[in-house]
């Protein structure tokens, strides 16, 4: 089985690119790219074998779930709401 290596640097960009659409009102690719980056950090975890680097992408995989998650769960149904209310 091949594991292609996943960029450090693709992480680090899509995760801006995440964070930019979030800022310009873009909620649904914010979640597309979050998800993204959630997945390339899970391929990361697989190359790794230092224990304590692992733990540290472990980590950071953790926290872009809990942002993935309460972005599906919480802010899109929310603005959605707006958005009925207003028309």
């Amino acid at each position: 089985m091949t594991v292609m290596a996943v960029s450090i640097n693709e992480i680090c960009e899509n995760t801006k690119l995440a964070r930019e659409m979030a800022l310009m009102g873009n909620y649904e690719t914010a979640g597309v790219y979050y998800q993204g980056v959630v997945q390339q950090i899970h391929k990361l975890l697989i190359s790794i074998a230092d224990p304590t680097r692992k733990g540290k992408w472990q980590l950071v995989s953790n926290c872009h779930k809990v942002v993935c998650y309460v972005h599906v769960v919480f802010t899109v149904p929310l603005l959605c709401m707006f958005v009925v209310v207003a028309v």
